[in-house]
């Protein structure tokens, strides 16, 4: 075998050997991301259901913090206000409160769709 060729081997084989180290070295060390949707804050993180109280969503009650009920379901709307179709003033009066009445019926205006019901799962906190 000519030293060309034997050379040409060696290095496909170290080059292949680097891919394969790094590709490997690459995937153990990915860190879990958050997506941006998820609305993730530090008055979000409750460790203990046991403190979601009808008490404990009151603490939540203005624009910076907006935590309401429905359907026994606590969520944290902060983050959502602004994209609300309706406007976020449809909202902040439920901010601290339970909301399953508005929620029901639009504030009047009817019934909110299914996809409406899917937007608000995204921002459960927990269940009272």
């Amino acid at each position: 075998m000519k030293q060309e060729n034997v050379i040409g081997i060696i290095g496909t084989i170290l080059i292949i050997g680097l891919v394969a180290y790094f590709s490997f070295d690459y995937f153990n060390n990915q860190q879990p991301v958050v997506s941006s949707d998820a609305n993730l804050n530090e008055s979000t993180t409750i460790t203990n259901t046991d403190m979601l109280t009808e008490t404990n969503v009151a603490r939540h009650s203005i624009v910076n913090d907006c935590w309401l009920i429905v359907n026994n379901k606590v969520y944290d709307v902060t983050n959502y206000l602004d994209s609300h179709p309706g406007g976020r003033s449809i909202i902040i009066p439920y901010c601290g409160k339970d909301a399953t009445q508005g929620f029901a019926n639009q504030g009047g205006q009817g019934s909110h769709s299914s996809f409406a019901s899917s937007q608000l799962s995204a921002y459960i906190v927990g269940t009272l």
